[in-house]
């Protein structure tokens, strides 16, 4: 997905539970100006589990969930707040053993595209 930097953020914190160490990951993204195809592409996906390549501003590529211990898709809606953006908000998490992985063996440019951001993007998700 191409995603507007503003509106997106990802979270790994470190807790713990009965079984040692863990690392919470959780990507967040929002959707502005709610509409069928939004909803429609959420319900397709909704019970997908995920495996996310994220880039960092700092240019670094990270490997967020595995297939053991994928992202799953968890979604708020916000309608009607004056200073809401009348969309959603979705959150790709996974408790997992270890941080996100680096890829160092995997070019920036071959999985992201090197051009200028076009505000004039599409939130189509026909994936």
């Amino acid at each position: 997905m191409e995603l507007i930097p503003d509106y997106a953020s990802y979270s790994e914190d470190v807790g713990s539970n009965d079984n040692g160490g863990l690392y919470n990951c959780s990507i967040q993204i929002v959707i502005p100006k709610d509409r069928p195809d939004v909803t429609a592409w959420i319900h397709r996906n909704r019970e997908k589990r995920w495996v996310a390549l994220i880039r960092d501003r700092n240019g670094f590529v990270r490997m967020v969930g595995t297939d053991e211990q994928p992202l799953t898709l968890d979604v708020k809606n916000t309608l009607g707040n004056k200073t809401g953006r009348n969309g959603r908000t979705m959150a790709f998490s996974a408790s997992t053993l270890m941080p996100a992985l680096y890829l160092d063996s995997i070019e920036s440019q071959d999985l992201f595209g090197v051009y200028e951001f076009d505000f004039s993007f599409s939130y189509d998700f026909n994936t």
